[in-house]
């Protein structure tokens, strides 16, 4: 039971600064993994936003430039991606990220307490089950954390808001 609380997951957060739509993407290690995992979910995110023009901060971090510079080069010559690097010590610059990776570590354990106490079983960091709720935690926040413009994330993104039925996660469901 200890050795599951020092267990930690590697989790690649991105927040757009205009919509707010945020996503938390478990990867395997930080950087670019072999299979490039975090390389292909994070293009899947940009791809979502749908800008072709886009300035991605980061701090100094290497293994998160390679990511960058790597999700730059495969974005092709019809996009534009710029990168910006935070000054070194300048935690002001990035509140921004720091306040959403907050919200999603806060979603995360809110879903895992609910799941764990439900179905009577630990989840480990390191589980599929983990994962799930990561990504699961992010598009919550995307779909129902309401803005001072009274609007969600998704609404600012796409205009409207996204009208769906929520079951609680991991629950058992026949159909």
């Amino acid at each position: 039971d200890d050795e599951d609380e020092t267990v930690k997951a590697t989790v690649l957060v991105g927040r757009d600064a205009k919509s707010r739509v945020c996503c938390a993407i478990p990867v395997p290690q930080k950087g670019i993994d072999i299979t490039e995992w975090s390389l292909r979910e994070g293009l899947g995110f940009l791809d979502f936003l749908g800008y072709s023009s886009v300035v991605i901060k980061s701090d100094q971090e290497v293994s998160l430039g390679a990511l960058i510079g790597k999700m730059k080069t495969h974005r092709g010559e019809e996009t534009q991606t710029m990168i910006e690097h935070s000054p070194v010590g300048d935690s002001k610059s990035n509140g921004f990220i720091e306040r959403t990776i907050q919200s999603v570590e806060g979603q995360i354990r809110k879903l895992r307490s609910a799941t764990q106490s439900r179905i009577v079983v630990r989840i480990a960091a390191g589980s599929a089950l983990f994962a799930w709720m990561t990504s699961h935690a992010a598009n919550l926040i995307n779909l129902y954390e309401i803005g001072s413009d009274g609007r969600v994330p998704y609404q600012r993104l796409r205009g409207r808001k996204l009208q769906t039925e929520m079951l609680e996660f991991g629950e058992c469901v026949h159909f």
